[in-house]
């Protein structure tokens, strides 16, 4: 008997519709995740499985087993919220794209809202590894590299304990 386990795809989730969100929505696919949009995105712009407008549409849909990872690019339109947003529940991998500086910033208001330092410390900003960047695609690419870092090594983890 040969038994085949069949487990979800990983969940990306990008907040944003800016070019880095559409660069990094685009090469998902090529990496096996399951994606779901969450901003202003034209019909047909990008394939995603789920799309949502706002933050608070997502938030009311409900979420599935699979390992999620979480990128707010949202260009400084609705970033408190994104990040609220982001950081509701549990997810593998939450990552904001902007400065240290910007989500310092950000970080006291979502304290203020009821967010635990906890959490606010495994959020990931800037995005990414450090590759020296400077374009939307590069920036998403340096993004999904730490995404498989992270997918990786919780397999790692996971596979060691048992």
């Amino acid at each position: 008997i040969f038994v085949e386990p069949v487990v979800p795809l990983p969940e990306l989730t990008v907040y944003g519709s800016g070019p880095v969100a559409m660069a990094l929505a685009q090469i998902s696919r090529a990496f096996g995740f399951t994606l779901t949009i969450c901003g202003n995105v034209e019909a047909g712009e990008v394939d995603a499985d789920r799309h949502f407008v706002s933050p608070n549409e997502l938030d009311k849909q409900s979420h599935t087993n699979a390992d999620q990872y979480i990128v707010v690019a949202t260009q400084g339109t609705g970033d408190v919220a994104a990040l609220t947003s982001a950081l509701a529940a549990s997810r593998a991998y939450v990552a904001f794209v902007g400065s240290r500086r910007k989500f310092g910033a950000y970080a006291r208001k979502l304290r203020d809202a009821g967010i635990s330092q906890t959490s606010l410390t495994l959020v990931r900003s800037p995005a990414g590894i450090h590759i020296n960047a400077v374009t939307p695609e590069e920036i998403a690419l340096s993004i999904m590299a730490e995404i498989v870092q992270t997918r990786r090594a919780t397999r790692v983890t996971r596979t060691a304990d048992g």
